[in-house]
């Protein structure tokens, strides 16, 4: 179920309204974490929780494209790629010897548990980065406008 999902997510981001990147990415990490507390909690629920999970693994792999592209300089993009991609090899590199030994020694429920927490540590860094887009943006229309407050009181 998870191919068709991220298949799925690729052909509603072709045709669907755009929107900033970010958006994506707090949807695709809100689905993601969505998906992985379903199983925990409703283990007979497994297939949406598949199915968010999909969704949102899918809207991922749109991102790691598109977001860095909004967020830093083109000029600096294939070196900002570069950058975000040896965290992301090293660790799917060490995942089948984590994942391994996590499993035979705590068994599949400490797995989902480390998914979980994963996940979270994606929503919130997220968050983050909206946060400080936001702070970007409009900062210094706040401070232009203030600005003007301030020279239209001392004119009068």
């Amino acid at each position: 179920m998870i191919g068709p999902c991220q298949i799925g997510v690729h052909l509603f981001d072709a045709i669907g309204p755009k929107k900033h990147p970010i958006w994506s990415a707090l949807v695709s990490a809100i689905m993601t974490v969505g998906g992985i507390v379903t199983l925990l909690v409703r283990p007979a629920w497994a297939i949406v929780g598949v199915i968010l999970y999909g969704c949102g693994n899918g809207m991922r792999s749109i991102l790691r494209g598109t977001l860095p592209l909004v967020l830093f300089d083109p000029a600096t993009y294939p070196v900002v790629l570069g950058r975000l991609a040896l965290p992301a090899l090293v660790a799917q590199a060490i995942t089948p010897i984590v994942g391994d030994y996590v499993l035979q020694m705590y068994g599949s429920l400490a797995i989902l548990y480390m998914l979980l927490g994963l996940s979270l540590v994606n929503l919130l860094v997220t968050f983050a980065i909206k946060w400080r887009i936001n702070v970007r943006l409009y900062l210094p229309e706040r401070i232009m406008r203030v600005g003007r407050a301030h020279t239209s009181v001392g004119r009068t």
